[in-house]
């Protein structure tokens, strides 16, 4: 059973948890933006012989298929720098409500 909170204090709480999810989202988006790289990086040197060049088309379809799978393990929670960031992030602005005298 939740505890009933004051207006001012429900509403905090549901901007508090709204933030998170933004932070927590934005923190996933930065790793998959970091494992794009990353993995793109290593499909691009490990994928076709030396010497040899792909067509646009077909390096597009890769950069697709690389960002999809970026994207879809950072969303699983990826190797973790995504809600490291979060927690940082979330983190960091409670200190500094907490600094300035908010609660």
């Amino acid at each position: 059973m939740q505890a009933i909170l004051p207006i001012h204090q429900a509403s905090t709480a549901a901007l508090n948890q709204a933030g998170q999810g933004k932070v927590l989202r934005a923190g996933r988006q930065f790793e998959a933006v970091l494992l794009n790289s990353v993995l793109g990086s290593l499909e691009h040197t490990f994928s076709s012989l030396p010497g040899t060049k792909l067509q646009n088309e077909a390096e597009n379809y890769r950069a697709m298929g690389m960002q999809a799978l970026a994207t879809s393990l950072s969303e699983k929670g990826g190797i973790g720098i995504g809600d490291l960031i979060a927690r940082k992030l979330s983190a960091s602005g409670k200190e500094q409500a907490v600094g300035s005298g908010h609660k």
